[in-house]
């Protein structure tokens, strides 16, 4: 079984590999389909191995709970007695994950496998970055920024307000300079759904309870939080606490918000790049201001923001180099630098702006200030 992720990567799945790996990528990288047919190439490659390999060094754990190790050759995750190879998408084709049997499949996909294929797709000169989109008159619009700034908020009252919802988090900026999603499930959070009228009467059932028992939490826990005396007290509203803001967001797929919004059509054909919108994160009260972006700020930004995304995969490269693996092994730096290099190649003529908001806010105001940026091209 094999997915091709719009174009920029490929990642297959052996056949002697546990079923419960091959339903793991099927919707992890949703909606994306199998492919069952001989692929002509692999960038990824996931397989089971039966090998014991014999480690020159050990990293245990050092407060990331990770422990890591290296043959001589290769790098390796370990879990208790399981280990798994972590490749170097960059300079393997395909990079191989060779796991034995009973390594936990779900760690391995979210945070080794997808960004090993988001790596692998700068060998297409495709890049990866930390952004939402949507399509608006047939041309995407990328929502960037660091780790909760309001992507998702933006891309989402976009959509309320017409636009067609395309991915959340991630996006792929092909070498063509087409967009297409990278899959990841968009996460909706509850404050935003007074803002978001027509999603929050078309979520699922699931997500409508998760969201309603998360409101009823966090109402109950209140004088627990408040409680300054009772060190019990404080203990309880802070475990309440973090429960509610792990339920406080509902973990939609691409096509269920689509759904919600009646969007029909293939959400991963290419869609042209329009407009990228860089969000800078500013004190709360402070007026939004929006502004012509320069493609080296937005560039640089961009994959900074991707390579901080990606730091439990580069932590690997980091812990094995103390055992002796190789310089020119992959690493946060060098990729920041070539995908910056690539992005400011791609950004050059495009039309970027810079927005400057709180958060949390509401997105609508931003909504507003995108369309009439497009108008007035």
């Amino acid at each position: 079984m094999w997915l091709d992720i719009g174009g920029a990567a490929t990642v297959a799945v052996s056949a002697e590999a546990e079923p419960a790996l091959a339903r793991s990528i099927s919707r992890a990288f949703a909606p994306y389909l199998p492919r069952f047919e001989p692929a002509s190439t692999v960038s990824v490659s996931i397989q089971p191995s039966s090998d014991a390999p014999t480690f020159q060094d050990i990293e245990n754990a050092a407060g990331d709970g990770l422990v890591t190790a290296y043959d001589g050759e290769r790098a390796y995750l370990l879990r208790g007695r399981h280990s798994c190879v972590v490749p170097d998408p960059l300079r393997e084709a395909p990079a191989v994950f060779a796991y034995t049997p009973g390594f936990p499949i779900h760690e391995l996909v979210r945070s080794y496998v997808r960004p090993a294929l988001a790596l692998a797709a700068l060998r297409r000169e495709a890049v990866v970055v930390h952004a939402s989109a949507v399509s608006i008159n047939g041309r995407a619009v990328l929502i960037g920024g660091w780790s909760e700034s309001g992507k998702t908020e933006i891309a989402l009252a976009l959509a309320e307000a017409g636009a067609a919802f395309l991915s959340d988090k991630w996006t792929i900026v092909r070498a063509d300079g087409s967009v297409c999603p990278f899959p990841a499930s968009v996460g909706v959070r509850r404050w935003v759904l007074p803002y978001l009228p027509t999603l929050q009467a078309g979520l699922p059932r699931a997500a409508k309870a998760q969201l309603v028992g998360a409101a009823a939490v966090s109402f109950a826990s209140r004088p627990f939080q408040r409680s300054f005396r009772n060190a019990l007290l404080r203990e309880a509203g802070s475990r309440a606490a973090q429960l509610t803001a792990v339920a406080d967001r509902a973990a939609l797929s691409v096509d269920q918000v689509r759904a919600a919004y009646g969007t029909v059509g293939d959400v991963t054909r290419p869609v042209p790049l329009g407009l990228v919108v860089l969000l800078s994160t500013v004190e709360p009260g402070t007026p939004l201001a929006a502004a012509p972006a320069d493609p080296g700020v937005v560039a640089r930004r961009l994959a900074q923001a991707a390579a901080f995304e990606r730091r439990a995969y580069f932590s690997v490269t980091e812990r094995v180099r103390y055992g002796g693996a190789s310089n020119e092994r992959i690493d946060g730096p060098t990729v920041t630098s070539i995908e910056e290099s690539v992005l400011r190649a791609r950004l050059a003529d495009a039309h970027l702006l810079q927005v400057r908001t709180p958060f949390p806010a509401d997105p609508r105001r931003i909504v507003e200030r995108i369309f009439r940026e497009l108008e007035g091209r």
